[in-house]
């Protein structure tokens, strides 16, 4: 094993498990030589094909470190603390630890906004400054980068590893997909969403409801089911294998980062909104509308009288988004290269 890879997987979230796909795509040559750290090594080894270890037990992590002599901490909203003020603390220490052992250290595909904690801030600024390569996944947060102080050469912008996944042909039909996430909405039904399911009905639309996060993302998904008014929705709670859901998908409405991503990767028109500004940030850069809760009917005809051009949009902002999502991983499989990692069978 060569290479380690830190990331928020085994948690059953399907956004992440997709990033991690993507990384794996990315760096195929050297999957033989890469580790996995995993809330789950068993289903991470059983779905990715890959070694991987646990997360958590002090020692295995002591004995990854030693074993590895690259250590990537690999896609996501990692180092960002809207979901709690600790997440930057365990990635950026591994990171920091992997350093102090004297191993290679990159940084892919993340975001680094937001950071409101000002101890967050500090320990991200002193730690990335030190890795050897950092590719953020959005030109805000290469921009934040260079504010700490890290090196220009250090830093490549590139993009969100789902990127980097092969692409599902674009079959659009008439369902509707949505995503919600259950920690923002306190395990309640509001009452946008039914709203959205009136006029859905009215339009002749089909709703589609995936959940892309855990378990309580999941929880939530029974609950509709049980209420009458949702009688004839589509449910489907097990996340993995969710990317074949979006694939006839006409307009994706998600809480989720990676909801957008899969819906805009099967050419649906996407929206949504939340509490994390990533998600406006993602809708804007692919010239999408965002959803108003309180008018959500007004949103939707906006989008349905313009959905001809919001798509078409949509297939040109991609190319960038994709384009900078494979010059971030040739840039990391360069760095591989002088590092004198040559990839299996070579």
């Amino acid at each position: 094993m060569t290479i380690l890879v830190s990331g928020y997987y085994g948690f059953g979230n399907e956004g992440d498990e997709l990033i991690l796909e993507g990384l794996l795509h990315a760096l195929a040559p050297w999957r033989g030589q890469i580790t996995v750290l995993s809330q789950d090594p068993r289903a991470t080894e059983a779905r990715h094909g890959v070694r991987a270890a646990s997360r958590w037990q002090p020692v295995a992590l002591w004995r990854e470190l030693q074993a590895c002599r690259v250590f990537i901490s690999g896609g996501g909203g990692l180092v960002q603390d809207v979901s709690g003020p600790f997440s930057p603390a365990y990635y950026l220490g591994l990171l920091d630890w992997a350093r102090r052992l004297g191993k290679r250290t990159i940084v892919w595909g993340q975001g680094f906004i937001p950071l409101r904690w000002a101890g967050n801030r500090w320990l991200a600024k002193q730690v990335l400054r030190r890795a050897d390569l950092v590719i953020p996944r959005d030109p805000e947060s290469s921009a934040w980068c260079l504010e700490q102080g890290l090196e220009p050469a250090r830093v490549q912008t590139g993009g969100d590893l789902v990127w980097l996944r092969p692409w599902q042909k674009d079959r659009s039909g008439k369902t509707w997909v949505i995503c919600l996430r259950a920690d923002w909405l306190k395990y309640k039904v509001p009452s946008w969403l039914e709203e959205i399911l009136i006029f859905a009905r009215a339009a002749g639309r089909n709703l589609r409801f995936v959940a892309l996060g855990n378990r309580g993302d999941g929880e939530l998904l029974e609950r509709l089911r049980r209420r009458a008014a949702f009688h004839d929705c589509e449910f489907i709670a097990a996340s993995e294998g969710a990317v074949r859901w979006f694939a006839d998908a006409e307009l994706v409405i998600s809480q989720r980062y990676h909801g957008l991503v899969l819906g805009a990767q099967a050419g649906a028109v996407v929206t949504g909104f939340g509490q994390d500004p990533k998600l406006a940030r993602l809708l804007q850069e692919l010239g999408q509308m965002e959803l108003e809760p309180g008018k959500a009917g007004a949103t939707l005809r906006r989008i349905l009288r313009q959905r001809n051009g919001l798509r078409a949009g949509l297939k040109k902002r991609l190319k960038p988004l994709r384009e900078a999502s494979r010059l971030g991983a040739d840039r990391v499989r360069s760095q591989l290269r002088a590092w004198g990692l040559r990839p299996s069978g070579h």
